[in-house]
Parts: C-alpha cells; structure tokens; sequence
C-alpha cells in the first residue's frame, strides 16, 4: 500500500518551464504533468521583498499537460518570486515558487547577487547588503568596504565586502553594506555632487536599526581605508556612537587626487565623477568631508584608529584628524604598527578591531 501511495502523489506534477525577464515583466511559463482525468485548478501570490503584493485568489483552470503562462507587470523594483498553488478537488495539493529574481524598475534592469544572504536594498538607487542577524544582541556592527584591487583598473561591480571571517566569531548584528554605485566605488556619497548613495545607506542602517530596536548609541561603524573614511563620516554625522577604523582617509580628495592617481588614471578619472566639477568648492568640500563633520559633531563617540607607522596618511591624515579631535573634546584611542604598506593594512587591523570589540562589548 505504502508503494501505490507514492505513486499516486508523483502522477500529479506542477512543473516551471521557464522564468523569464522581459519587457518590464516577470514571465513564467508552467505546466501540469498528470495521468489523471480530473479538474484541476491554480492560482498564485506576487511576492516582492518576501512581502505579498498581489494575491489571484480565484482559482483559473488548468488543462493538464498544457503549457499556461503568467505576466507580472514589475512597476516597482525589488527581490521578485511567484508562489504558485495546485488544486484537486477543491483542496491544494502542490505549491511551486520561482527563484527569487532582483529587478531595478527604473533601470530595467535585472541585478545579480554573488552570495546566497546577499540582498539588495532599494531607494531610489539598489545598495547590496549583508545581515547577520544575532539574536542575544542589541547592538549593531556597520561594516563598510575599502577600495579592491580590481577596482583600480575600472573594473565594474568589483566591490568586496571586508572583515566578514574576522568578525564571525563574534556574537553581534552584523551589516555588510557594498559602495557599487552601479558598478563604480563612490565612498558611499553619490556620483557629481549628489548624495544618492549616501541617502541609501542611511535609509538601509535606520530600516535594520528599527526591526533590532537597536539606539544609536549601540551602533558601531568599521571600516579601513576607505572603509574607514565612510565609518567615520557616517559615525560623526548621523551620531552612532562607536567608530573602529584602520588607515581611513581623513583627507580623501587629497589621496585620490595625489596618491591613487598616480597608480591608476582611473582613480584621476572617477574623483571628477564623484564630485561635480562645476559648483563651487566641489573638490574642498569632499576633501574635507570628514574634518568638516567633526567641527559640527554634536556627540562625543569613541573613536578607535589603527595605522602603520610608515603609511603615509599616519602624518599627512591621522596626526592632524587627532589634534582637532581634541580640540572637540574627543580622544581617540590611536594604535601605531611598525609597517609602511597601506595594503597591509587589513592584515594588521583585524586584530585590532577584535581586540578593541572585546574592550566594548
């Protein structure tokens, strides 16, 4: 009896054939695989952002062994599946979803993910993200990435995230956020002068601060170099509490315009794109990026720095961001190696950042 029951449940099979993006729709083309003479009848839910957006409750007919296709029109972006629901005699007998498929509705366009928890954060502009979540934690880590080697030469979308295997020991929230401003690093700010990115990455840190119900007062930004710059910046001015960094650009227009440039013209090229050329005290106003939210801190955050010894942002960057730190009333805690490659500096750093969570956590 055991045999003929499992023959009677795999005689009925709800099977996608084809899922397909185009022309701003979700095409989906299924069919029902039976043996079996009876009415048969689906229906199915729009998920977008593992929310329902629309729901066919009334069940249509579905002739068996005949291809029937589904269009959903995707007006607004987001991470698309459909869930698909089976019929025999009145009661559900199978349900079949479709791979979840990110989409840009205002750059019609679809977005891949490279990892299986990566996700993609949209407003206005996408943002791919990583959260660990942990659940005997009320605080929040915010890592943001450095600049990868890749990205030197221009490569499109080959932003890393940085210090997830360091970190994984420990017991946190955990934010990975990418700076991909479609394809390109954009120091988590915008390309000619706007402040896209930045808007949506704030909006992505608020969204997951208010699902923990975490304060900012828990919140802790890390980062290293460039990393370091964007966890300084969003730590002073949106006045989370703890910033850990290792070598951040204090002066970043500065080290684009004379350090990088000289080893890539595609850094010369991408600093023009970032800030725009035609206003005003454009390019001072994004060297001086994170003296200026200093000046106007309205919190005294810990501030803890690693740098090497020899790197040369320890005098051109380092030194004067901590004498005007104290000036604020603020004293950073600076640890100094004896090592002059700035490449070296993750390396150096994760034990760092280790060391100085274990003090605050």
């Amino acid at each position: 009896m055991l045999i003929n029951r499992r023959k009677l449940a795999v005689s009925v099979i709800l099977k996608i054939d084809q899922e397909l993006l185009d022309n701003q729709k979700l095409k989906i083309e299924f069919h029902l695989q039976t043996d079996k003479e009876k009415k048969y009848e689906y229906s199915y839910y729009v998920y977008r952002d593992g929310k329902v957006t629309y729901r066919k409750d009334k069940y249509s007919l579905l002739i068996p062994n005949y291809c029937e296709c589904l269009e959903i029109p995707l007006v607004f972006s987001g991470a698309y599946r459909v869930l698909i629901f089976l019929k025999e005699d009145g009661k559900v007998i199978q349900k079949i979803s479709t791979t979840e498929r990110v989409y840009d509705a205002r750059k019609a366009t679809e977005i891949f993910t490279t990892f299986e928890n990566e996700k993609v954060f949209f407003h206005d502009i996408p943002i791919k993200y990583m959260f660990e979540k942990h659940n005997q934690s009320n605080q929040l880590a915010i890592v943001f990435s450095g600049i990868y080697k890749d990205e030197f030469r221009g490569i499109k979308d080959a932003a890393k995230y940085n210090y997830i295997r360091t970190l994984e020991p420990i017991k946190i929230n955990k934010l990975f956020i990418l700076d991909n401003y479609f394809g390109k690093f954009c120091y988590y700010l915008g390309e000619d002068g706007n402040s896209l990115y930045e808007s949506a990455t704030l909006a992505l840190i608020t969204k997951i601060m208010n699902q923990l119900n975490v304060p900012k007062e828990n919140v802790l930004t890390i980062g290293s170099s460039k990393g370091g710059t964007a966890a300084l910046y969003f730590g002073l001015k949106y006045g989370y509490q703890h910033i850990i960094v290792g070598a951040p650009q204090i002066f970043p227009g500065k080290y684009l315009k004379n350090i990088l440039s000289k080893r890539s013209t595609f850094i010369s090229k991408r600093l023009f794109e970032i800030i725009n050329e035609e206003e005003p005290f454009s390019f001072e106003r994004f060297n001086r990026l994170i003296t200026n939210e200093l000046i106007m801190c309205d919190h005294k955050p810990n501030i803890s720095i690693h740098i090497g010894s020899g790197d040369t942002l320890y005098q051109t960057d380092i030194l004067p961001f901590q004498k005007l730190c104290i000036k604020q009333g603020i004293n950073p805690f600076i640890e100094v190696s004896d090592y002059s490659d700035h490449g070296l500096t993750g390396t150096y750093f994760s034990p760092f950042l280790l060391q100085r969570l274990d003090k605050l956590l």
